[in-house]
């Protein structure tokens, strides 16, 4: 019961939204909050990264069967998975019965996977994302650039959104090598037509840079950090209330 779900927005650079990722938080009662850097790497070794995956697919699944129920309306929501989920024999199925009970069509659900999880017995890989494809949940490429995935392999897979690791975003400015990667990686989606995201983008002078060199969508604290449930169904009230200009700039600070 320690384990929760908060969602960051991926905006347009004017800041409206266009859909938002779910990230797990661990708060323990033991020792304090515990970054997903420690526990995730953990849950892969032991086997425990399974249960956690399906708490988290149930979990956002429900949330967005609530905002839909409320509002009549949502935002797709991106759900990372290990490549140890991949591994599976039955992901695409459990992911795909969870939004048939919940009635939450696939449009509204988003798979992310890193590169290293891609190369990870990459034929069953590639056999579930293509099942995952053919439900309808779009496929995006998480960290890009930290792994070691071939444009051969990268072809192979139905992938339609590639983010761009905030490593090379945070070089943005005072980097060159990284700038020319992000460049390059820019490029790339386009070539493969695919919508492009720069993680973790924190000022002004990042922004303008991935603007100008052809990025569709932002992620980082520049716009918002992680949002709490309350803090999304406040926008989404907003947004259904027709209040014009509406986007992660709107929110305002919370009472407990």
């Amino acid at each position: 019961g320690e384990f929760q779900l908060c969602y960051q927005p991926k905006v347009h650079q004017d800041g409206e939204i266009e859909s938002l990722e779910a990230l797990l938080r661990w708060q323990s009662a033991e020792l304090g909050p515990i970054s997903p850097n420690e526990f995730i790497p953990i849950a892969e070794r032991s086997g425990l990264i399974h249960a956690i995956s399906d708490h988290v697919v149930e979990t956002a699944c429900a949330q967005l069967r609530q905002w839909l129920d409320r509002f009549g309306r949502a935002w797709p929501v991106a759900i990372n998975l290990s490549g140890k989920d991949l591994q599976r024999e039955d992901i695409s199925a459990r992911i795909a019965g969870v939004c048939e009970r919940l009635n939450i069509p696939a449009n509204l659900i988003q798979i992310e996977i890193t590169e290293t999880g891609l190369s990870e017995n990459g034929e069953l890989v590639a056999m579930h994302l293509h099942a995952l494809a053919q439900h309808g949940f779009a496929i995006g490429l998480d960290d890009f650039g930290t792994g070691y995935s071939s444009l051969a392999k990268l072809s192979e897979f139905p992938i339609s959104v590639i983010k761009i690791d905030r490593s090379f975003v945070s070089g943005i400015g005072h980097h060159e090598r990284r700038e020319q990667i992000v460049r390059a990686t820019l490029s790339l989606a386009q070539v493969l037509d695919c919508i492009a995201v720069a993680e973790g983008v924190e000022t002004r002078e990042q922004l303008v840079f991935l603007i100008e060199h052809g990025c569709e969508l932002f992620q980082g604290y520049l716009f918002a950090q992680p949002l709490s449930v309350k803090e999304v169904a406040l926008l989404l009230e907003m947004n259904v209330q027709r209040v014009p200009g509406v986007g992660v700039n709107s929110l305002i600070d919370f009472d407990d």
